[in-house]
């Protein structure tokens, strides 16, 4: 079972700049723009006050920063009629997006840019805890966005998680080539380097085997044997926990068609 993303937060802690306030300074506070990667904590006072109406903005000033992963304490609780709202404008799009968040509902979400918008609203009544997440900007921010992935080129195509990877991932994913590559199979080749966490982080990979059955190899630890997928499409479930990382995973997927028996035996030579 996985500890409370509460404790994650603490845990972030010590990798992440935190932003906490007295109701008086939170209400002032404008926002930050910073130009580093690195994760920021971002939290009301705790039971927050009356009265307030804040306003902030959060821009990373960097290349690198494409999208933004933020992820809720599971402590975010707020009274009835007091609402956080984020706003965005994806990179890709000119449609303001906005997320309001009340009460206990609270959920992770991908923020496609590198800035967003900060409003908090409560009334004259009373209050409870309040809310506090963290806004990573990294790649692993953006490795957590769950996409599918489809592949034009009959060519082989590099998958890799972050190196190191994060804690607390669950990400799974979708690689499939699309008709127009005539794929009938995958080989799935592990870098010599893959190494995840014993007996904590896992990589499972689910695919269609040689006798149409659906397939599934676990990785925790190095590098398994080469896989060989009997169709265009597999998915992958990433999950690690809350302490110590590795290298991650690191692979190819060559697609393959007019490939017998004896051809793939030569090639896993």
């Amino acid at each position: 079972m996985r500890a409370s993303k509460s404790f994650l937060l603490i845990f972030l802690c010590h990798y992440a700049t935190t932003l906490a306030f007295s109701c008086g300074e939170f209400a002032s506070y404008p926002g930050a723009a910073y130009t580093t990667t690195d994760p920021v904590e971002i939290r009301s006072p705790h039971s927050y006050c009356s009265y307030l109406d804040v306003h902030q903005s959060y821009t990373w000033e960097n290349d690198d920063v494409q999208s933004i992963w933020i992820n809720f304490d599971d402590q975010c609780h707020l009274e009835e009629g007091d609402w956080l709202e984020i706003i965005f404008i994806p990179h890709e799009d000119d449609r303001k997006i906005s997320k309001i968040f009340e009460g206990t509902d609270f959920e992770g979400f991908l923020v496609p840019t590198n800035t967003f918008q900060l409003n908090f609203h409560s009334d004259t009544a009373i209050t409870f805890w309040g809310f506090a997440f963290i806004a990573d900007p990294s790649r692993c921010g953006q490795f957590r966005q769950v996409t599918d992935i489809i592949y034009h080129d009959f060519e082989t195509a590099l998958i890799e998680s972050p190196h190191r990877y994060c804690n607390d991932l669950d990400v799974q994913k979708t690689y499939s080539f699309d008709s127009s590559t005539n794929t009938e199979m995958i080989q799935i080749a592990f870098d010599s380097k893959t190494f995840l966490e014993v007996g904590w982080d896992y990589l499972v990979i689910q695919y269609t085997d040689k006798n149409g059955n659906l397939a599934e190899t676990t990785i925790n630890g190095g590098p398994p044997e080469d896989i060989v997928v009997y169709s265009n499409s597999f998915s992958i479930h990433f999950t690690s926990d809350l302490t110590g990382s590795y290298y991650g995973y690191k692979l190819t997927a060559t697609p393959l068609h007019g490939v017998g028996e004896t051809e793939l035996e030569e090639a896993f030579v």
